[in-house]
C-alpha cells in the first residue's frame, strides 16, 4: 500500500490546483455579476442626474473655503480636556 502514497499526493496537489484556478474563475465571474447587476445601473443613473457624490459647495460658489472659523481664542490644557 505504500508505493501508492506518492501517486494519491500528486493526485491530491492536482486536484487542489484545479479547484484554486476554478475558484478564481468563479469569483471573477461573481465579481463581474455583482458589477453589473449593482453598480453599474447606480453610476449610470447618478450620470444621467448629473449630481456628483463629492459636491460639497453647500450652495456657495463664490466661498472661497468652506472651512468655518470657529473663534475660540487659544488653546489652553483645560480647554482641550473638555472638548466635545
Amino acid at each position: 500500500m505504500l508505493p501508492m502514497l506518492p501517486l494519491f499526493k500528486a493526485m491530491w496537489r492536482g486536484w487542489q490546483g484545479f479547484a484554486h484556478r476554478l475558484i478564481k474563475a468563479q469569483n471573477w465571474f461573481l465579481m463581474a455579476l455583482v458589477y453589473w447587476l449593482a453598480l453599474a445601473p447606480v453610476a449610470v443613473m447618478m450620470k444621467l442626474g448629473g449630481s456628483t457624490l463629492l459636491d460639497r459647495s453647500l450652495g456657495d460658489d463664490g466661498a472661497e473655503s468652506l472651512w468655518n472659523d470657529r473663534g475660540d481664542g487659544p488653546y489652553t490644557m483645560d480647554k482641550s480636556q473638555h472638548m466635545s
